[in-house]
């Protein structure tokens, strides 16, 4: 089962480039999940990067995002200006120890970002490979918001379900 995040065509930003019309989400972008994250659920974030970007966040939270107290269970933090990915989590207005990451990505590119929900960790993929495995710092099943911002241009968010089989 795949769940997209709907917007109003009056919601999308126009963007020209080499006579072709794309649409973009607009960002901040913030969404209240309808469903529980639960292992086996990806969530896949795709767009665009300005050439003077600097960087950009997905965050992964408890409650309203965006509020100096908020609890994220996932902070992924894509920093053109330190050629760095950047995990952690906020309990409680308190930020844990990063975790830090090669960046693949360049300003003015492409991104596709897949963070699939396991058992006791988030698996990172980005551009088709895995590249970090994310401990739970919070339950899994208490997270309620996704909150998008910085410098990028979202072309998708959705989420996918995987049922896994065991033979």
């Amino acid at each position: 089962m795949e769940e997209y995040h709907r917007t109003t065509t009056s919601q999308l930003c126009h963007f020209k480039a080499a006579s072709m019309a794309e649409f973009f989400i607009p960002v901040p972008y913030i969404s209240h999940l309808s469903e529980k994250l639960e292992p086996g659920r990806i969530l896949v974030v795709s767009g665009d990067t300005a050439t003077n970007a600097k960087r950009f966040a997905i965050n992964l939270t408890l409650d309203t995002p965006q509020n100096e107290l908020s609890n994220i269970a996932l902070h992924f933090n894509v920093r053109f200006d330190e050629k760095k990915i950047v995990m952690n989590s906020k309990q409680n207005g308190e930020w844990g120890k990063e975790e830090r990451i090669s960046n693949p990505y360049k300003p003015g590119g492409k991104f596709d970002i897949r963070i699939r929900a396991h058992e006791n960790h988030f698996e990172m993929i980005v551009e088709q490979k895995k590249v970090h495995e994310y401990k739970y710092r919070l339950p899994l099943g208490s997270i309620r918001f996704l909150d998008i911002h910085g410098d990028c241009m979202l072309g998708a968010v959705h989420h996918l379900w995987l049922r896994i089989s065991v033979i």
